[in-house]
Formats: C-alpha cells, structure tokens, sequence
C-alpha cells in the first residue's frame, strides 16, 4: 500500500482547511460573490455614529441586504450611506431608513420602511427622499437625566422656600383652625335641625286629636252629616299622616346628608392636617440637610459627581469606539531549498493590529517557520592538574597526539517547526506610508510600508521592506550580513490578497523568492462576525 509523505498530508490538510474557511466566511457574510443579485441605493443621515460598513440592512426585522460604504458628501454636512438591497425588494418614493440597535450594546443595523405600494418605484442607485432616522443614543438619555435632575432640584428649592418659613408655618395652623370651627358649626346646625324635626312632630299629634274631638262633636250636633264628616275625617288623616311622613322622611334625609358631609369635612380637615404635617416635615428635613434628595439639591459636590461619573462613562465609551483592531494571517513558500535544510521552507504570519488613533499603531504577532530557527550556546570548559592549577589545553595529549582536546565549543540547538513573538510600534505618514520598529522573528528590526497609488475599490498594493537580525544569528552557517526582505501583498478583494517577495536577499546561501496567500479583516469586519455570530445582541 502506498503511503503518502508528510508533506503531501500537510498541504491536503493546509487546502481542506481552508476550504472550510472560506465556506465559513461566505456563509458569514464577509465576502459575497452573488452581487449581481443585490441593487444599490444611497441614504442621508445627520449622524451614523455607531454604524459600520458590513452591518445588516433589514426590512420588518428579516435581512434582505448589508451596508456596502459610508462616505461624506462633498459639503461635508451629511453622512452618505450606500447599501445593497436583494432585486426582488422594492423601494418606494416615500421609503425611509432608521438606524436601529440589537439589544443594549448589541451592533447596530439598518431598518428600511419600503414605503406605500400605491407610491411610485425609485430607480437602483438613486438616493432616498427622505432622509435617515436615528435612535435615542445613550448620550441623549443621560442629558435629559441631567435635565430632569435640574428641574427636581428647582421645584423641591422652591417648596423650601414657600414652606420653611414661620409665617407660612403660622399660616397653615390658622388654615387648620378655621377648618376645625367650621367643622364645629355643621354639627351644631344639624343638631339643632334634629330636635326641629321632633318638636313639630308632637305639634301634628295634637293637631290630629284636635281634629278627632271636633269631629265628635259634628256627630252628635249634626247626625245627618256624619257620613260625609267622617269620611271628610279619614281624607284628613290619610293626607296628614301621608305629609308628615313624607316631611319626616325627607327631613331625615337631609339630616343625613348633612351629618354624612360634616364627617367628610372633618375627614377632609384631617387628611389636609396630616397632608401638610408631611409636607413640613419634608421641608424641615430639607432645610436641616438630611436625606439623599436634600444633598442632591442642596449638595453641589454631589451633583459634580454625577455630572463627572456620566461625563466619564461617555468619554470611556469614546476611547473604546476609537480603538480599531486589524488582524492579519498569511502564508508565504519558499521557491528554493537552502543549503542547511533539505526541503523548502515555509512560513506562517498571524498578527494583530491596534490603532489608538489614526496615526500611530501597535502591532502583536507570531511567526512560525518549519525550518525553524537555531539556538546557540557557547561552553568554556577549564582543565586544572590535581593541584587545582590550570593546564594549557593544547599541552594535553591523547593517544599520541592523535587527539586534542578543545576545551571551548560552540555548540547550536536546531528547533524544527518553531515559533517566535513579534510585538512593533508604527507610525502612518500621509495616509499612504508607515514606519515600523520592533521585533521581526524574535530579533529587532524596522519595516517600512508603501501603498501604491492604485485608485480602485478592491484592487490594492503594499510593498514592504524590512530589516531585522543584524548580525546573521537566525542562519545555521556562518553569515553575519543582516536580514533583508520584500514583501508585496496585492489585494484582489477587500479581505483576500496574495503574496510575493524575496526572503533574505542580501545573503547568498538563504535568499529565496517566496509567494503565498493571506486574510485580512477590519475592523468592520470583526465587528459584523461578532454579532452575526451572537455575541452581541440577538440574531434574528
């Protein structure tokens, strides 16, 4: 059975590898090869902060697009947004975009409101009419906080002042008295009108018998007349008993009414007693300095320190969003064998790059080569006589003088597949050209970096010198020239590029031409990862 080599297992793994790599990042979003099926338009806005290129362009919450350049106008009063929506979505003239956000400190996206159906279509790559809309940033919030805060410590200073004094107190406490009076005087009314009530009734009692005796008398004076008094006497007392009880049962009513609102004056006094006691002892605590509120209003550190802790959480926020992170893999084969290694030497970059601002950079990375790098040790071994007095090595002989001995060696460890930390510092000058200094391949160096004036989206080209291991202390042979090599990296896409160059040039046995491949991602980039990922906000 056949078996296959090493490096033939390698490159099949190497190739697998990235297949599956670049299956991940397509389906991820990083790069598209479907553009034809996507359509250009353009959006205004006053304000993107927060809004990167590659995020989601979504319609009812489903993504039907992604963000493809941000860009200011040429009077730089707004920012211009170009997305790519799918074909089949259509835009009308009164479609709008709104800049939404997932979650608290998920990434933020664009909400696109297609627009009425009966409204006319806009053409692809025209501009929207209306312009884009933007969410209550968190800077928004704290400032009306800040506001509401002002507004309570006016308000609450002012009931200090109309509550604090004595005279308002003196006030309030013949406020309190007359209500109490009052009170006193509905009760007095009504008690007055209950015994009303009962003398007019015994009054109708008597009109009543009154009535009867009459009557009796009518009987016997006129005999003839004794049907139609009486029945005269059964109409008066029907309708006498019928309006006293109707005046007795609507003068209890009114009794009761009254009573019921003497109660609920009272009630109401108490309530408005203890309302206001309250309210003094609120103000009193006010004016004495007691309570979180009262050092709030009255306090001015406090207040500072609120305005200080908001204005620092603002600027750290700032500092964390103007942080803007590169990283870098790439690969490079070399083209000729060396003559202390037998196969051809290939290497592997991974770095990170960190801007603090636009102009200077810090630049962590690990390099690998298969080949390896040597490590070298020097021994100095003495020889003394049994008298503990050094002896000249070249006086020992052995085996009639066939051997000597060499006391000081130059012995060199060779580490095969081995890595080592670059970590540089770099300078940008006129947007095109970079400085850097630092470690390359373990030993220091500087790089110097240059962008060709290529005008073109996609298509770009860096070449890059660099110098490093001065004296030759990376090469198994004897060679102490420096370390020199060129590297050109040309961008076919915004995150693919190839690699070419020469390694070690200035030396005649190591130098080799080289070519490879690499990955590039952007800021933009690794934020759009995270979040379609899920590790910030939700994923729809």
């Amino acid at each position: 059975m056949r078996q296959w080599k090493t490096e033939t297992k390698v490159g099949m793994f190497v190739i697998i590898s990235l297949g599956i790599f670049a299956f991940i990042l397509l389906q991820l979003g990083v790069f598209r090869l479907n553009v034809n099926k996507y359509r250009p338009y353009e959006i205004c806005f006053e304000d993107v902060s927060g809004l990167s290129a590659k995020a989601f362009v979504k319609i009812a919450g489903v993504k039907v697009g992604w963000i493809e350049k941000i860009s200011l106008l040429p009077d730089c009063a707004q920012a211009r947004v170009t997305i790519m929506v799918k074909s089949r979505f259509q835009l009308h003239d009164d479609a709008y975009a709104i800049v939404r956000q997932e979650g608290i400190i998920g990434s933020r996206y664009l909400e696109i409101v297609p627009g009425t159906p009966s409204h006319a279509l806009i053409a692809p790559g025209t501009r929207l009419n209306a312009p884009g809309h933007r969410q209550v940033s968190l800077e928004t919030v704290l400032n009306q906080s800040q506001d509401i805060v002002d507004n309570i410590k006016a308000v609450t200073q002012s009931l200090g002042r109309a509550l604090g004094g004595d005279e308002q107190a003196a006030r309030l406490g013949c406020l309190i008295e007359n209500l109490a009076r009052a009170s006193e005087h509905i009760a007095h009314f009504s008690e007055s009108l209950n015994h009303l009530v009962s003398g007019n009734e015994q009054t109708l009692k008597k009109m009543v018998a009154d009535c009867q005796v009459i009557t009796n008398q009518a009987k016997e004076l006129l005999p003839q007349l004794q049907n139609s008094i009486e029945q005269l006497s059964q109409r008066i007392d029907t309708n006498i008993e019928k309006v006293t009880q109707s005046l007795t049962n609507d003068i209890n009513r009114v009794a009761n009414k009254l009573e019921h609102t003497a109660q609920s004056i009272e009630t109401a006094i108490n309530q408005a007693h203890d309302g206001i006691n309250n309210v003094t002892e609120i103000a009193q605590k006010i004016n004495k300095g007691d309570g979180l509120l009262c050092k709030l209003i009255n306090d001015d550190k406090v207040y500072d320190n609120i305005q200080a802790v908001s204005q620092t959480f603002r600027e750290s926020i700032d500092r964390i969003n103007s942080i803007g992170i590169e990283v870098d893999a790439h690969g490079e084969a070399m083209l000729k064998k060396n003559c202390d290694y037998c196969h051809h030497n290939n290497k592997g970059y991974m770095d990170m790059r960190i801007s603090t601002n636009p102009n200077w950079f810090y630049k962590l990375g690990i390099v690998t080569s298969e080949k390896g790098w040597p490590e070298r040790f020097y021994t100095c071994e003495n020889y003394c006589n049994s008298n503990c007095q050094p002896i000249d090595p070249s006086s020992i002989v052995i085996d009639n003088g066939s051997v000597r001995v060499a006391p000081n060696i130059n012995r060199m460890c060779i580490k095969r597949n081995n890595a080592k930390l670059d970590i540089q510092v770099g300078k940008v000058f006129y947007d095109n050209c970079t400085l850097r200094a630092g470690t390359f391949e373990g030993t220091f160096g500087v790089g110097f970096d240059w962008r060709l004036p290529i005008y073109s989206d996609t298509l770009q080209w860096i070449t890059s010198l660099e110098l490093f291991d001065l004296y030759g202390q990376n090469r198994y042979i004897c060679d102490r020239s420096p370390h020199l090599k060129w590297l050109n990296r040309i961008y076919l896409f915004k995150n693919i590029y190839i690699t070419v160059g020469a390694d070690d040039f200035v030396s005649l046995n190591t130098r080799s031409w080289f070519f490879g491949a690499g990955l590039r991602f952007s800021d933009d980039d690794l934020k759009h990862v995270a979040s379609h990922i899920g590790l910030f906000g939700s994923r729809n």
